[in-house]
């Protein structure tokens, strides 16, 4: 077993690519057992399911429009 040091050492090591993976990956398990956030997470998809989500052709155009901003 690693010390948080070690971890932290090792984190400090890695690319930014997989800096990012490790920060999810520590989202995700600050989550993963709240009764709070899954509720959350039911609410989203039933509204995706009844007709609220958004098209692939909708995101590319919000993408688009965000680059052009500069954002």
């Amino acid at each position: 077993m690693s010390t948080v040091q070690e971890v932290q050492e090792a984190i400090k090591g890695m690319t930014v690519e997989d800096r990012n993976r490790v920060k999810a990956f520590l989202l995700h398990l600050s989550r993963v057992d709240d009764p709070a956030h899954k509720a959350e997470m039911t609410r989203r998809l039933k509204a995706m399911e009844n007709g609220g989500g958004v098209s692939q052709e909708e995101v590319e155009r919000m993408h688009e429009e965000l680059c052009r901003k500069g954002l």
